[in-house]
């Protein structure tokens, strides 16, 4: 494991650096004490199982915590570098940004934050339902859908109709969890 170190300037006759141990982040730190506590009462045999099930519960909760915070913290950094995407697809009722262009614009953006996005596909009764999942490195993810009918406008086929829903989906849902604008 790698320490940080910080450099502290100390006054003495002749002015030295000298390197300190840079103190853990209180994150970490938590989550190391508990896993510290964890390993201790693993090793008692006298130790309760519903006890050790709620140190562990608690550990689960401590790093859910964590990577939520992690995930907010990079989407409000990625938030700042996500442009407006051009809208440069025609359609009858006029333009609209492509998700090709969209995914083009986003994904190093998104990767350079530790993002990754994933889409779900399911057939339902009443249609085609659409949900994107927003990953974090960290571990914490985000989900939305979106319920569309099957796109049977022009001369589709049963198969276009599909495909078509299923990327305006993607276009949207993308950009809902991406909090993305289109000109």
């Amino acid at each position: 494991m790698a320490t940080k170190t910080n450099v502290v300037n100390h006054e003495t006759s002749a002015s030295s650096l000298q390197a300190v141990p840079a103190a853990p982040t209180p994150h970490l730190a938590e989550s190391t004490a508990i896993i510290q506590v964890i390993e201790r009462a693993a090793l008692n045999p006298d130790v309760d199982i519903d006890k050790m099930e709620r140190l562990l519960q608690m550990q689960e909760r401590v790093m859910d915590r964590q990577s939520m915070m992690a995930y907010s913290a990079a989407m409000a950094a990625m938030q700042t570098e996500l442009p407006s995407i051009e809208e440069r697809g025609q359609a009858n009722n006029g333009c609209y940004a492509t998700l090709e262009d969209i995914v083009d614009t986003v994904r190093p953006i998104m990767q350079k934050h530790g993002f990754a996005v994933s889409f779900r596909i399911q057939t339902q009764e009443r249609g085609i339902q659409i949900t994107g999942v927003l990953m974090h490195k960290d571990g914490h993810r985000e989900e939305t859908s979106m319920l569309l009918p099957a796109d049977i406008s022009g001369n589709k086929n049963a198969v276009q109709a599909f495909g078509s829903s299923t990327s305006y989906g993607k276009r949207y849902v993308l950009c809902a969890l991406l909090n993305i604008t289109t000109r």
